[in-house]
């Protein structure tokens, strides 16, 4: 599974390696900051199932998918169980979920939560006091007129889009694929879909950049749903409990939602990172963070953490594997970099 990949830097792959668990998940898990207000806050965040529009399984195709509604394939339905357990392995009790309004995301939510609540049991308070939240704003990418094209077709420049172009759309902080028309049918269907979970058809986006869906969505998102809801399950969390808040989303909305916390547009290097990264289906990535006096969110990066198990030093995302013992007692993912591809 690759998390990052970059044409300057090496691609970061994760692999297995043996590691002493139990001192980070605890470290992890119940760090402070010397300033007893700055309570660290911590964001499981979890790209949806494989669907059948990701081509993991055979006569499926990867196909530029953004506000399409497509179910889960039967991959996706076991990465979402399996999700659940290194959740449950990692000790973290959910205290809050963020899901998106689009169906393989939710389905994703659904098989996960219950995943969790067959563990603890039905009855089991925790399960009630999820407080759950579904937004438009969590939504993938907009790809515009790229929408239901197959990727490496239109990579290639047969779906009549320069080459050069498609990855630049693709890949880059600003790129913004070709609008789709006011009277292609499938933006039709999208306004008749959309307007009113939007709050109108000229919120329903016909295009968008990276950029676009970390300024124009994200980031009030964060400010008016997820932090506010953080700061209150904080407070109604027992000093040494392991809360986290579980963000069930898209590829892209992750790397946007990133992208905002830990501020790359500051950091050239930490940007090109976040253009090239790939976020495994199914694979739960831990984001910790504090409010600084200012109220400000600062991202937290463990010491313990090497450098091969987060993607940056502005970008300390590792994966849960490496807190859960659910792969084994000691074999645990991390992230490494091996080779370069594009």
């Amino acid at each position: 599974m690759i998390l990052y990949q970059s044409s300057r830097r090496p691609f970061a792959q994760v692999v297995y390696r043996r590691t002493r668990s139990t001192s980070i998940a605890v470290r992890l898990l119940h760090r402070d900051t010397n300033n007893s207000d700055h309570k660290i806050h911590t964001l499981l965040l979890c790209r949806h199932g494989n669907s059948i529009w990701n081509g993991g399984e055979v006569g499926t195709f990867e196909r530029f998918t953004g506000w399409t509604n497509i179910p889960l394939s039967d991959r996706g339905r076991l990465e979402a169980a399996i999700a659940a357990k290194h959740i449950v392995s990692s000790k973290y009790r959910i205290g809050a979920s963020f899901t998106s309004a689009l169906h393989r995301a939710q389905e994703t939510a659904d098989i996960c939560l219950s995943e969790i609540i067959d563990h603890y049991g039905s009855a089991n308070d925790y399960i009630s006091s999820i407080r759950q939240h579904t937004d438009f704003r969590l939504n993938e990418r907009h790809y515009g007129a790229l929408q239901g094209l197959e990727k490496e077709k239109a990579g290639k420049g047969l779906c009549g889009y320069d080459s050069a172009c498609v990855t630049s759309w693709r890949r880059h902080w600003n790129g913004i694929p070709p609008f789709l028309d006011e009277t292609d049918a499938r933006r039709l269907q999208e306004t008749e879909t959309w307007s009113r979970v939007c709050g109108g058809a000229e919120n329903v986006p016909r295009g968008e950049s990276l950029e676009m869906v970390a300024q124009n969505r994200i980031s009030p998102f964060l400010r008016g749903v997820l932090f506010p809801t953080m700061r209150e399950i904080q407070k109604d969390t027992r000093e040494h409990d392991a809360v986290a808040g579980l963000v069930i989303a898209h590829k892209n909305s992750l790397r946007a939602l990133i992208g905002i916390m830990c501020r790359t547009e500051k950091d050239n290097e930490a940007m090109e990172v976040l253009e090239s990264m790939k976020i495994p289906t199914g694979l739960p990535l831990v984001l910790q963070f504090y409010f600084d006096e200012k109220g400000q969110c600062q991202v937290v990066c463990d010491n313990e953490l090497s450098e091969d198990q987060i993607p940056h030093r502005k970008i300390p995302l590792c994966s849960l594997a490496v807190l859960s013992d659910h792969v084994n007692q000691t074999d645990h993912m991390i992230v490494r970099a091996q080779g370069s591809q594009m």
